[in-house]
């Protein structure tokens, strides 16, 4: 199994391919997302801060 992975070339590409991308910052304790039936979207996690 392959761990390296480059998430900052995946995320550059994915901008590329995707038309509605959003990066968003979140404040600690803060909710990310919810779950509503039938929302066409994708999250990612990219990083935590301390």
């Amino acid at each position: 199994m392959n761990l390296n992975f480059d998430i900052e070339n995946f995320i550059k590409n994915f901008e590329n391919s995707c038309h509605r991308v959003q990066k968003k910052n979140f404040s600690k304790n803060e909710v990310i997302t919810s779950y509503i039936q039938k929302r066409n979207q994708f999250c990612i996690l990219v990083k935590r801060k301390c």
